[in-house]
């Protein structure tokens, strides 16, 4: 065995120690095309970026399941992933089955039209919001300055919690909008 794969063998042993062994902070394992995350909880479960054909698709058909009740008629770009301002995708998954996500636009240093879906079964949990603050993270490394969204039918529940995350809202509570 040569001294890279024994890198690399050490490196996936060391990944899955610290994934397994620590459940009090979060966790950023780099992979080839995406990161995980694990997040501060007493179930596990996992963030992943999606951003290539496959994985995205994958995302496409799990979100088609559900009727437009459920979704609150959020409609989500799953063929943008090759025009000039591709949507990037957060995906959250128990184990691995996916359970909710959420998606923005990248134009410079901007992440446009965020939005995020939890299945139903999961909601109310606190995956939303960590769902929220990865992207606000990622954004953060990513060297964004902005994060905007529209809120479909905000309730006082939805906007309490948005601008408890720093969002401002329009006058009409439709519109959120945060400055890094």
């Amino acid at each position: 065995m040569n001294n890279s794969n024994k890198k690399n063998n050490i490196f996936k042993i060391c990944a899955k120690y610290v994934c397994n062994a620590v459940h009090n902070i979060l966790h950023v394992i780099k992979r080839k095309n995406y990161s995980t995350l694990q997040i501060k909880s007493e179930k596990k479960y996992t963030i992943i970026i999606y951003d290539n054909e496959t994985d995205v698709k994958e995302l496409s058909e799990f979100y088609s399941a559900f009727s437009s009740v459920v979704t609150n008629n959020l409609i989500f770009d799953f063929n943008g992933l090759k025009e000039k301002i591709a949507p990037k995708f957060f995906v959250v998954k128990k184990h691995d089955e996916i359970i909710g996500f959420g998606s923005v636009f990248k134009l410079k240093n901007y992440y446009l039209d965020l939005r995020r879906f939890i299945s139903p079964h999961y909601r109310h949990k606190g995956i939303g919001e960590k769902l929220l603050d990865f992207i606000i993270e990622d954004a953060r490394i990513n060297n964004v300055k902005i994060i905007d969204g529209q809120l479909n039918n905000p309730d006082k529940r939805t906007i309490e919690f948005f601008t408890s995350k720093g969002f401002s809202l329009n006058d009409k509570n439709t519109f959120m909008k945060l400055n890094l």
